[in-house]
């Protein structure tokens, strides 16, 4: 588990320090790099945290990533139901 981890981590800390040196020309090229490098970064975050808890498994971490799962849950349920609604929108006002 760790050293998967540590492999994941790596690969998305490499893509967030290319989007790091993106530099953008457009608005909408702005908007995309922000939400990916926010992305990218929680995504390091969270693989460094798997690696202390593959090898120490503290307490604490147990309980946040619980929490986290159950956020990220809802916030791709929200998203979902988002999506859903405007494809419905769009689908009815062609």
């Amino acid at each position: 588990m760790a050293l998967f981890a540590l492999v994941v981590g790596g690969i998305v800390a490499a893509i967030s320090r290319s989007l790091f040196q993106w530099e953008t020309r457009t608005s909408t090229e702005s908007v995309v790099r922000t939400g990916s490098l926010g992305a990218s970064l929680t995504l390091t975050l969270f693989c460094a945290l798997a690696v202390i808890w593959a090898l120490f498994a503290p307490r604490w971490i147990e309980r946040l990533v619980q929490r986290v799962f159950s956020a990220v849950l809802v916030s791709v349920g929200l998203l979902l139901a988002i999506t859903a609604c405007l494809f419905i929108y769009f689908r009815v006002t062609k």
